[in-house]
C-alpha cells in the first residue's frame, strides 16, 4: 500500500505517531508478520488529514438533538458527556480532534483529578485513547483545528474556551426525569452480552 502513497504524504505520515503501532514520530512502524516495516494504514490515514486545509466554522443550532455518554453506567449521580449530534458526527473521521475536545471537555469537569469520579464507559475510553500516544505538537494541531471549526476558541495563549453547544459535562439529575426514566429503561431491556434467552438456546442447541 506504502508504493501507492504520494510522497508528501508519505513523508509527512514518517512524522508523525503511528495510530497503529504506536511508533513515534520519525520512528518506523513496527513490522507485520512477515517482518516487513511498512507504514501502517492508521498513520498514512492520520497524514492525509493532516495536509487537508483548515476545516470551515460553523455555527451549531443550539437546539438540537444530543447525544449522551454517562462516566458510570451503575452510579445514579454521575457525571454525563453531553455532545451536540452534529458536533460528533464531523469529527467522526477526526479521532485525534474528537479526543482533544473530550480530553478539555473531562478536564474542564475535573473528572482527571485524583479523587475524579469513576469511568467504565467504553466508548469514551475509546475516544479518548489517542490522547495517549499523540505528541504535545499533534494534540496541538487537533485543537488548532477544533478552533477554526468553532468548537473552541482561544481564551489566552494557554488555554481555549469550549463551546458549550459543541461538548458539556453536566450531573445525571440535570437531564429531565422522564428523560432518565425511559433511558434506564432502555438500559434495562438491553440484551447483555454472551447471553441468551432459553428460547434460543433450546433452538441453537437443537
Amino acid at each position: 500500500m506504502s508504493r501507492a502513497v504520494p510522497p508528501a504524504v508519505r513523508e509527512r505520515a514518517r512524522a508523525r505517531s503511528c495510530p497503529d503501532c504506536r511508533a513515534a514520530p520519525g520512528e518506523k512502524c513496527a513490522p507485520d508478520r512477515a517482518g516487513r516495516s511498512q507504514l501502517h494504514r492508521g498513520r498514512i490515514w492520520d497524514a492525509r488529514r493532516a495536509l487537508e486545509p483548515m476545516p470551515p466554522h460553523r455555527i451549531l443550532p443550539p437546539r438540537s438533538d444530543r447525544m449522551y455518554m454517562e462516566l458510570d453506567s451503575t452510579d445514579a449521580d454521575t457525571l454525563v458527556v453531553s455532545w451536540h449530534k452534529d458536533a460528533l458526527e464531523a469529527l467522526a473521521a477526526y479521532p485525534y480532534e474528537a479526543a482533544a475536545l473530550l480530553w478539555l471537555a473531562l478536564k474542564q469537569a475535573e473528572v482527571f483529578r485524583p479523587d475524579g469520579p469513576k469511568t467504565n464507559n467504553f466508548g469514551l475510553a475509546l475516544i479518548l485513547m489517542p490522547i495517549y500516544f499523540l505528541t504535545a505538537g499533534e494534540v496541538g494541531e487537533a485543537v488548532e483545528r477544533l478552533i477554526a471549526r468553532g468548537f473552541l476558541e482561544r481564551a489566552d495563549e494557554d488555554s481555549v474556551y469550549i463551546d458549550p453547544v459543541a461538548i458539556r459535562v453536566i450531573g445525571r439529575r440535570e437531564l429531565s426525569a422522564r428523560f432518565r426514566m425511559d433511558w434506564n429503561a432502555e438500559k434495562a431491556s438491553a440484551p447483555v452480552p454472551g447471553q441468551l434467552d432459553e428460547a434460543d438456546g433450546e433452538t441453537s442447541a437443537g
